[in-house]
């Protein structure tokens, strides 16, 4: 009877003490600013939160395209010119403290139509905000 009353506790408090996950802060944060800035925020409802990797995709793309660009180019001042885009690309992917999210809700408008909406979430490297739009 001892261990089943035991077994219980700990897992009453295992269940109290559980942590939010980054994602779920993240969410917290972006739905507070949110909501500060809609026109009707009782009409505000969560969609959806993701990570966005199309801006890293892109930059990808980008590099690749540059270095086939490079191996065929002749000419001193399109090389340069390449690689002065090629340096750009790279230190536009080496931004590694910035990380991108998309958040979508639907809320009303000033029209009050229920509208579908995606926002860019834009948080440094301890996961604070740093831009949304």
């Amino acid at each position: 009877m001892k261990k089943i009353l035991i077994i219980i506790v700990i897992a009453l408090v295992s269940c109290n003490s559980k942590q939010l996950s980054t994602e779920q802060k993240l969410k917290v944060k972006a739905e507070k600013y949110l909501l500060k800035t809609l026109h009707n925020p009782n009409s505000y409802q969560f969609v959806g939160f993701k990570i966005d990797t199309l801006k890293r995709h892109n930059i990808n793309t980008r590099l690749n395209d540059i270095y086939k660009l490079l191996k065929n180019t002749t000419g001193e001042g399109n090389i340069t010119a390449l690689n002065d885009e090629l340096n750009a690309t790279k230190i536009a992917l080496s931004n590694t403290n910035e990380m991108t999210y998309k958040y979508t809700y639907r809320a009303t408008n000033k029209f009050n139509a229920l509208v579908l909406e995606t926002k860019t979430v834009v948080t440094d490297k301890d996961y604070d905000l740093v831009d949304f739009y």
